[in-house]
C-alpha cells in the first residue's frame, strides 16, 4: 500500500506552534506532566515546587510508568511526535541562518534517523532542500583543478582550493566539487567558533 504525501505551505509561527504542540504530546505520552505543561504561560509562572507537586499528583492519580523514555517500545507514537518536532526545530533554525549552523546546540540535530513519516521540505520545483552551502570556484583556477584532478593529486586540489576561496569560518562534514568544477559544496554547514 503506498502511503500518501502532502504538500503544505507553513508560516514560521505554525511551525512554532507545532513544535509546542508535539514537544507536550510527546512530554504527556512520557509522563512527564511538568514540561508539557509548561506551554501554559500560568504554569510556567508557578514557582518549582508547586509544578513539581501537580505533576506529582497527576502521576499518582494517572496510572502507568513513570520512567519510560522517549525510545521505550511503549512510548512509540510519542516518539514519532518527537522525531517530527526534532526535524521542524532543525528546519526552522537553519532556515533563519542561510542553512550553516551558527552555534553548537541540539537545536539543529534533527531526527536520528530518516523515518518515513518524517516531514521533507522541498522547494518551489519539487526538489528535497538540502542544507549546503555553496562556493565559487574562481575561473581562473578551474582548468588548473581539472589537470590535477585528472592526475589524481587530489592534495594539491584541495590546497588550492582552500588557498583561493574563503569560506568565512564554515565548515562541514562532507566537502566535495561540482562535477562542473565551478562550486566547492560544503554539506550540513556550521560555522567555526572564533
Amino acid at each position: 500500500m503506498n502511503k500518501k504525501h502532502f504538500t503544505i505551505q507553513i508560516s514560521e509561527e505554525g511551525i512554532n506552534v507545532l513544535l509546542t504542540a508535539l514537544e507536550s504530546y510527546s512530554r504527556l505520552g512520557l509522563r512527564q506532566f511538568r514540561y508539557a505543561l509548561e506551554c501554559l504561560e500560568d504554569f510556567d509562572k508557578l514557582d518549582y515546587d508547586v509544578q513539581l507537586s501537580i505533576e506529582k499528583h497527576l502521576q499518582l492519580f494517572i496510572p502507568g510508568d513513570n520512567n519510560l523514555g522517549i525510545y521505550n517500545k511503549k512510548a512509540e507514537k510519542f516518539n514519532k511526535a518527537f522525531q517530527i518536532k526534532k526535524e521542524l526545530e532543525k528546519y526552522l533554525h537553519l532556515s533563519k541562518s542561510d542553512g550553516i549552523k551558527t552555534a553548537y546546540s541540539n537545536i539543529y540535530d534533527g531526527s536520528l534517523q530518516d523515518y518515513p513519516y518524517l516531514p521533507r521540505f522541498i522547494d518551489e520545483n519539487g526538489k528535497r532542500i538540502e542544507h549546503k552551502k555553496e562556493f565559487d570556484i574562481p575561473v581562473q583556477i578551474q582548468g588548473k583543478l581539472k589537470k590535477l584532478i585528472e592526475k589524481k593529486k587530489f592534495d594539491e586540489v584541495w590546497e588550492m582550493i582552500y588557498k583561493n576561496i574563503d569560506f568565512k569560518g564554515i565548515k562541514g562534514p562532507r566537502t566535495k566539487i561540482s562535477d562542473d568544477l565551478k562550486k566547492v559544496i560544503v554539506s550540513e554547514p556550521y560555522l567555526l567558533k572564533t
